[in-house]
């Protein structure tokens, strides 16, 4: 998709927010702790009320797959490269209601998980 820079965000930090949680957190769908989903959904949120329409990141591709499984997959920019011991790829991440939406169903989240709700619809 087009990015407009006044309506996406650059974000690089989704890998050590994602892998830091112990063995015994609570899982939700697809095997995935319930903090990925309530960390996905928060930055959707946060993405939602500054009117984004999405994020650009560049990750690893491990979280690429978590990424997939959540139901908020990566569109790529390009093709994967070896940085360090890391195989890592740029993409664009769509920050929508229906991509919200999703989230909160695979992980189980019945409502906001910011302090504030977002949106009217999602409070």
């Amino acid at each position: 998709p087009a990015l407009s820079p006044a309506a996406s965000w650059r974000e690089g930090h989704l890998v050590p927010l994602t892998l830091d949680l112990p063995a015994t957190a609570p899982k939700a769908a697809g095997g995935l702790a319930q903090a990925t989903y309530e960390l996905f959904a928060g930055i959707i949120e946060f993405g939602l009320a500054n009117n984004l329409s999405g994020i650009v990141t560049v990750t690893d591709t491990r979280i690429e797959r978590i990424l997939r499984l959540a139901t908020w997959p990566l569109s790529r920019i390009g093709q994967p490269k070896q940085v360090g011991n890391t195989e890592a790829v740029a993409g664009f991440l769509d920050i929508s209601y229906a991509s919200l939406l999703r989230i909160r169903w695979r992980g189980r989240l019945n409502g906001p998980v910011l302090w504030q709700p977002v949106l009217i619809q999602s409070a």
